[in-house]
């Protein structure tokens, strides 16, 4: 699977300078339940992704890898959390910390901690008990998202 998050000239779906091309789609987080429901209420389980992304802007010429994993309760107090639901949401908050992190010029190092950073702030307002960590769970393979350009 190959698509990438590019920063490039102002342009459609512009965020300050940089526009963003390619993007993170839900199919990219590949959710596993790493602890599975036992009961019939209350909030438990867990499910979880790993993704690996490539960051590039051409205009400052930042281009790393950055890995994180997402995690979403399969139950809360309020509802169930299908797998569906946690890739829409994912995929939506990874966009925009990577439009957020690509409209600025960034040393590589802080690219990636700035968008791990933005998403362990965001995930938890859109999904209840959601979490980002930096490493992934071993049990986890990732899900290379990277793009060659033309």
């Amino acid at each position: 699977m190959v698509i990438a998050l590019t920063g490039m000239a102002q342009g459609p779906m512009s965020c300050g300078t940089n526009r963003v091309q390619g993007g993170l789609a839900p199919e990219h987080f590949q959710f596993q339940v790493l602890v599975p429901c036992v009961s019939m209420s209350g909030p438990e389980g867990w499910q979880a992704a790993c993704v690996r992304v490539r960051l590039t802007n051409l205009n400052t010429g930042l281009n790393v890898m950055c890995q994180f994993e997402i995690g979403t309760p399969l139950r809360t107090h309020e509802m169930e959390i299908s797998r569906a639901l946690a890739q829409r949401v994912s995929a939506e908050q990874a966009n925009l910390a990577a439009y957020a992190v690509l409209s600025k010029a960034l040393l590589p190092g802080m690219a990636c901690e700035q968008f791990k950073a933005i998403l362990k702030g965001s995930m938890p307002r859109a999904i209840a008990g959601a979490r980002v960590k930096a490493d992934c769970d071993p049990r986890l393979v990732p899900v290379e998202v990277t793009r060659e350009e033309p």
